[in-house]
């Protein structure tokens, strides 16, 4: 039975709150069993990202290769000169 996605967006945040770096990526196949899914469409991913934010500061993105998690906040800024 496919997770929910308030249990999907605890999980990603435990995952980044063991995490030592601000962000971190899922390969899909790695998503789709944490999930426990076999489709998604992107009304779920939809929701899921904005669950991740609102609930927990957590930037949820996808892309044709990965997921990627990582935190509302400058956690890494360049140095413009």
């Amino acid at each position: 039975m496919p997770k929910p996605v308030e249990k999907i967006a605890d999980e990603l945040n435990e995952i980044m709150r063991k995490h030592p770096h601000s962000c971190f990526t899922l390969s899909w196949d790695v998503f789709y069993r944490l999930t426990d899914r076999e489709r998604m469409k992107e009304a779920f991913l939809t929701e899921l990202k904005n669950r991740c934010l609102a609930k927990y500061g957590l930037i949820f993105m996808s892309s044709a290769n990965a997921c990627f998690v990582l935190l509302d906040r400058n956690f890494d800024p360049p140095t413009l000169e």
